[in-house]
């Protein structure tokens, strides 16, 4: 048998790539924390983890380990490491939060206040320094996960792979996303890396002797113990701990030492002792540090996962369109995240580039068990279990909760990178190899077909009745929720056009929290919608109040005096003055600064400039640009705007241009559900081109095309 190499004389060979691949993983880190990590505070989940910091105050700084802050909510919710952590960072800064009453207010806010409230009360609070302290230490720890992938892919595959694995992890969108977000994602991914080379110590060393693997084992106890109490699905640490453990007894033929075969009693040893020191020291050190677990443990982590559970019960409702309710969209969810929505390659080519290599890598496993079949073992036995517990539990299409997989996926990619390489420099290899190449192509044109047109067509665009069904579920898990009522409300009112529900929803959410800006608003549309404008003033002002830059009320707001004007002029009493008028084109020309992509504040904004009452005040140049960037933001096969524009080109006196875009726009809504009533005005509208007569105020009938 091949006798392996000392230690320094591999390493010698591995230490040019190492600094090759540090080079590499700190310049883009580095840059990404430079661009990206001194940005304003825009994340709720940073200003979360900064007041959870808590904890690092209780425990290190007050000393109190039997305060009943211990069994806070907040404790229930998420484990104490990355707290202890970010409290640190924001105690250096000298920011100390000595009191739960701030974490207590962000969950109490979270689904009351909208997110322009709440992301300025936290700018306000806490220093715009202790983010960025709080990002560089993210950044650091991904620089470190690098480096370990950088040893657990030497340990597996040739230094080269192991350094091209390091840079592509450190390049990974969803680590470059997490690495400038204060968040658990960053220790998580270095306990779980650093958990897996304690793996590969262990296996490599069973059988050389109880002293040797007992410390071992004892160092995966512990990071287990670090990596539940940062996350909890870090729990499934110890299962995966005890496979790779039981796998020393069912491969003993493989863990000769010196020439020497493990006999099965000593194997079994090797593997009881460290099941048994890999549990013992998980416990106590858990228990050691956690202080919610001084006291009650077993009815405390029942409680976190009932919480959890219910939570994410909660989430899947209210966030139904980042939600994957069945195993498929789970399944598929995962598929997206790794290989599609955060692939470089796939923004550039529309070519899934990664999971082509990544099934090349797979192909490529043999060779690396024929290399080093302990350590091949062990990435192996670790990617299936946190593959198959993502894929079953990825409920929220959201990709931070992938980070688990990501390294091995880089490892696996990286693989197959230089399994490309080499079969390109020998392309008389096997024929076997070829035909996985194949098959890697098959697999990753299919996916991405069915990516293309499953997931999307049948998840992202869901039926409308589902979504109004998940709002109404939100609003009965959690009625102390105003955000659940007033999504209820919204979605009754535009999917349904059910006015008296979703008006009794908003009001039961604004009772609930009076100063919820969305409430305001759809009570107010809904107002609009039954031709009761002037009550809805009062709501749409006070939305505005409470959320200046919201471009739907403003907008609303602006169609409300639009149309008491119009009900007035129909009641025989028209406005002496055009105040209203003036002030809506205000507000529409807010709403545009705001959301300048938004076609439906350019298409009024452009109605009324080139309607206006007064002939010499109306701009029909300047309406024609509004419509022409509205029509060309939707495609330009809108009819309501393509109506516009012709309105607007019949005001700068351009008739022919008006009747053929007035034609294509009728053209577009033959075979349409299009109301009979609002396609007669359109037609009226085109004769009076054709008779280039100056355009008249287009009414509501465009708004009914259209709506927002």
């Amino acid at each position: 048998m091949t006798v392996e190499q000392p230690a320094t004389r591999r390493w010698q060979g591995r230490t040019p790539w190492f600094c090759l691949s540090a080079v590499g993983v700190l310049s883009i880190l580095t840059f990404n924390f430079v661009q990206r990590g001194s940005s304003r505070f825009y994340e709720l989940d940073e200003g979360a983890w900064i007041y959870s910091g808590y904890f690092y105050h209780l425990a290190f700084q007050k000393r109190d380990l039997q305060s009943p802050d211990w069994k806070h909510r907040d404790c229930l919710d998420h484990p104490p490491v990355a707290k202890y952590l970010f409290g640190a960072v924001a105690a250096s800064d000298h920011y100390v939060v000595d009191s739960p009453d701030l974490k207590a207010w962000w969950f109490d806010s979270c689904f009351h206040l909208d997110l322009k409230t709440m992301t300025e009360t936290i700018r306000a609070e806490v220093p715009q320094s202790t983010f960025a302290r709080g990002r560089l230490v993210c950044t650091a720890l991904f620089a470190a996960s690098c480096m370990v992938v950088f040893w657990i892919g030497a340990a597996v595959f040739a230094p080269w792979t192991a350094a091209l694995a390091a840079v592509l992890l450190s390049a990974c969108p969803i680590v470059l996303d997490s690495s400038i977000l204060i968040r658990a994602e960053a220790p998580f991914c270095l306990l779980l890396v650093l958990l897996v080379a304690a793996q590969i110590g262990w296996f490599k060393h069973c059988g050389c002797g109880l002293r040797k693997i007992s410390w071992r084992a004892i160092c995966i106890g512990l990071l287990i113990a670090f990596l539940a109490n940062t996350k909890l699905n870090g729990l499934l640490g110890l299962p995966c701990a005890m496979v790779v453990i039981a796998a020393g007894l069912l491969t003993r033929r493989t863990l000769a030492t010196n020439g020497e075969v493990l006999t099965r009693r000593r194997a079994l040893a090797d593997v009881l002792v460290s099941a048994a020191l890999v549990t013992v020291t998980f416990l106590i050190a858990a228990i050691a540090i956690n202080p919610s677990l001084y006291s009650d443990q077993i009815e405390f982590v029942k409680g976190m996962f009932e919480r959890r559970w219910n939570h994410l019960e909660f989430q899947t409702k209210y966030l139904y369109l980042n939600s994957l309710p069945t195993r498929a969209l789970m399944t598929a969810g995962v598929v997206r995240g790794l290989f599609f929505a955060n692939d470089w390659l796939f923004e550039w080519w529309s070519v899934p580039g990664l999971l082509f290599f990544f099934l090349l890598g797979v192909g490529g496993m043999p060779a690396a068990f024929a290399r080093n079949r302990r350590a091949a073992l062990v990435v192996v036995v670790n990617f299936a279990v946190w593959g198959s517990a993502t894929a079953c539990t990825y409920r929220m299409d959201w990709n931070r909760y992938l980070m688990p997989l990501v390294p091995f996926v880089m490892l696996l990619s990286a693989a197959g990178v230089v399994h490309a390489f080499w079969l390109f420099r020998n392309p008389g290899r096997t024929v076997r190899r070829f035909a996985w190449v194949l098959f890697a192509v098959a697999v990753t044109a299919g996916l991405t077909w069915v990516q293309g047109r499953w997931t999307i067509e049948n998840h992202m665009d869901p039926d409308r009745k589902q979504l109004v069904d998940a709002y109404r579920e939100a609003a009965r898990l959690r009625p102390d929720r105003a955000g659940a009522y007033i999504r209820y409300a919204d979605a009754l009112f535009v999917f349904q056009g059910k006015l008296d529900e979703a008006k009794a929803a908003s009001r039961q959410g604004l009772k609930l929290n009076p100063n919820y800006a969305e409430g305001y608003q759809t009570l107010g549309a809904a107002l609009i919608s039954e031709n009761r404008p002037r009550e809805a003033l009062d709501h749409l002002r006070q939305s505005l109040e409470l959320s200046p830059e919201n471009s739907y009320a403003l907008t609303s707001l602006a169609d409300a005096l639009l149309m008491l004007d119009e009900l007035e002029a129909q009641g025989g009493q028209p406005p002496e003055t055009t105040a209203r008028l003036d002030e809506a084109i205000r507000l529409y020309r807010h709403a545009a600064r705001v959301h300048p992509d938004g076609p439906y504040a350019l298409m009024r904004l452009a109605q009324i400039l080139a309607t206006y009452p007064n002939l010499q005040s109306r701009r029909p140049r300047e309406a024609i640009e509004l419509a022409r960037k509205a029509s060309a933001n939707m495609g330009g096969e809108d009819p309501a705007l393509l109506m516009t524009l012709a309105l607007a080109h019949a005001s700068g006196g351009q008739f022919d241009l008006a009747v053929a875009t007035a034609e294509k726009a009728l053209a577009l809504l033959k075979g349409s559900s299009a109301n009979s009533e609002v396609v007669k005005r359109l037609q009226m509208s085109r004769d009076r081109f054709k008779r280039k007569q100056p355009p008249l105020p287009p009414g509501p009938y465009l708004h009914m095309i259209m709506g927002k």
